[in-house]
């Protein structure tokens, strides 16, 4: 029942939310019975506090797992498997300039030629070379090797000297073109100097 009068005839709700509404907030008091004596609770703690200073060594090994929306399938790389296998004894010749490449030897000049015949000779001489089956063709073999071997050095020796020769001789066209710019600087400076003093020359008589 509602006591005041001004709230006769309204809803309970309309009562609560009104200016009485701070007298609904008050907690009843209820009896809580401890089922854990403090000497336990205070015992339990103590060992937490202990538990948790002693480090705790990390395992060797852990596992761990990742969830992925690929399938099993999806995620399976293919094995490598080489482009092509060679035979020992059959291997073919193109495959001593593979590592050309268009605008690194490609389309071959004279000087990537000259390099595929010397592979070629190299190839038939190391073909044409005696077994190593008694002393005799071990010696022999031993010294075409080095005459062989003999012949690529000096071969390389003239290449180096081909292309120093060449470094040279641009460097040299460098200069003399330097050379001509600062002449023609020096001379168009020059020509400068001249247009001006005469200028100022024909101003004086002028003036005079």
């Amino acid at each position: 029942m509602l006591k005041d009068n001004k709230f006769r005839g309204q809803s309970i709700e309309t009562y609560v939310q009104g200016s009485e509404r701070v007298k609904y907030f008050k907690r009843p008091v209820i009896p809580m019975i401890k089922t854990v004596p403090p000497e336990v609770v205070m015992q339990i703690n103590e060992e937490r506090i202990e538990s948790a200073k002693m480090p705790v060594e990390e395992p060797k090994t852990k596992t761990q797992e990742v969830q992925t929306v690929f399938r099993d399938g999806e995620a399976q790389t293919n094995p490598y498997t080489p482009e092509y296998i060679i035979d020992k004894e059959n291997v073919p010749e193109v495959l001593s300039i593979a590592n050309l490449q268009f605008n690194k030897g490609l389309p071959a000049s004279m000087a990537e030629m000259e390099l595929i015949e010397q592979m070629r000779e190299k190839r038939a001489f190391e073909n044409a070379l005696p077994p190593t089956s008694d002393e005799a063709c071990f010696v022999l073999r031993r010294k075409l090797m080095e005459e062989l071997e003999v012949r690529e050095w000096n071969k390389r020796e003239e290449d180096i000297k081909r292309l120093q020769n060449e470094r040279l001789n641009l460097l040299q066209s460098a200069l003399v073109e330097r050379e001509k710019e600062t002449e023609e600087k020096h001379a168009q400076r020059t020509e400068e100097i001249r247009l001006k003093k005469t200028e100022n020359k024909e101003r004086a008589l002028a003036k005079i």
